[in-house]
């Protein structure tokens, strides 16, 4: 039957190459569940029946269970959250991404930290790093294709860090507190203390590389449009005050004439 649906669009096509956009529904809703999501994103951009095909509910319900397997696996009894506030599943899909850390923490009382893998495992170095080595990067920067991150349950602990209590709950409200953890330089012993505390089936978890990329691009669009409006109000502050300088100086100024110069209507 498929082929059938390919040959009849292909004689009907024959003026020109074949394009995906000539195929049929259905089989457009296949290639697009098979892209990753950048391309998903690009394919939308092109026209609007390959849009509609980009934006099927169904292909983007089945990406956030196949990219979020091990977390919903784990802490959500494989059940997929549904969209709320009237969002499509591509909206529900970014947003989980986003918060289902803290979904997971509200849903089972627990406090959960978000490292990469390598954050638990010793170094040979116990106190610092040198500032030109080779560090573990949160996931907001470039990451390396296979690099993973474990979730580690520190409810129980919190109360017993010999550091700061209040450093650990904010690190437990980043998406990724990798950087922080290293930024601090702990030792060995914590480390092990770490590796102790993973969530039994998250140790191990792939960073979503495409996700990563998205999640630079966006940053970095905040950062412009923020130098942009930050330009733009301190240019408007440059000119406003020189022209109210010079009012006040000449208000000061009229205020000082001799009365008998003073210009008189009467």
């Amino acid at each position: 039957e498929m082929s059938e649906m390919v040959e009849s669009t292909s004689l009907s096509a024959s003026s020109r190459p074949p394009q995906l956009v000539d195929l049929p529904s259905e089989l457009l809703r296949v290639v697009a569940s098979h892209l990753e999501i950048i391309d998903l994103l690009a394919l939308a951009e092109v026209c609007l029946r390959l849009h509609t095909s980009a934006n099927d509910e169904l292909i983007w319900q089945g990406l956030l269970r196949h990219h979020h397997s091990a977390v919903l696996r784990t802490l959500f009894d494989d059940e997929v959250p549904l969209p709320c506030d009237a969002h499509s599943w591509k909206e529900h899909f970014f947003l989980f991404d986003r918060s289902w850390k803290g979904l997971a923490s509200r849903r089972t009382g627990r406090l959960l930290l978000r490292l990469a893998t390598t954050a638990a495992e010793p170094h040979r170095e116990l106190f610092w790093k040198p500032q030109n080595a080779t560090c573990v990067q949160s996931c907001s920067t470039n990451l390396h294709q296979g690099r993973t991150y474990g979730i580690y349950d520190v409810t129980d602990y919190v109360h017993r860090h010999p550091g700061i209590e209040r450093l650990l709950l904010e690190a437990c409200e980043e998406y990724d507190a990798t950087s922080s953890f290293e930024d601090i330089g702990h030792t060995n012993e914590a480390r092990r203390i770490l590796h102790s505390l993973v969530i039994p089936g998250l140790e191990s978890v792939p960073y979503n590389v495409h996700l990563c990329t998205l999640r630079g691009r966006a940053e970095r669009r905040q950062l412009l449009e923020w130098v942009w409006a930050s330009s733009y109000q301190m240019v408007r502050f440059m000119w406003v005050v020189p022209v109210g300088l010079a009012l006040h100086r000449c208000s000061f100024a009229w205020a000082r004439i001799p009365p008998r110069w003073n210009l008189s209507y009467d």
